[in-house]
């Protein structure tokens, strides 16, 4: 996907995490504007993804300098009573 997605995608979803008052939505958004401007910078990154009960997903520049980390949390590996004290 070319960057400018990426950079587009990403710039929508942080402004949705903003809106949220969660520590993790917090955390969640500031680093995505640290990725979005680092993609600004390298242009054609790599993905790499682990899981746990947060997944980190990793993005690279072409020489895998670090361009971003994104701590998520999959609705799918976590109970709704975890889901919800992770979002409120």
């Amino acid at each position: 996907m070319p960057y400018e997605q990426l950079a587009d995608i990403y710039s929508l979803r942080a402004e949705r995490l903003r809106r949220m008052s969660s520590a993790h939505a917090t955390q969640l958004a500031e680093s995505m504007d640290e990725f979005i401007a680092n993609l600004n910078r390298f242009r054609h990154p790599s993905h790499y993804f682990f899981t746990e009960e947060h997944e980190f997903d990793v993005f690279c520049s072409e020489s895998n300098e670090p361009l971003g980390c994104l701590r998520t949390v999959s609705k799918l590996r976590v109970s709704a009573e975890r889901w919800n004290e992770i979002w409120s």
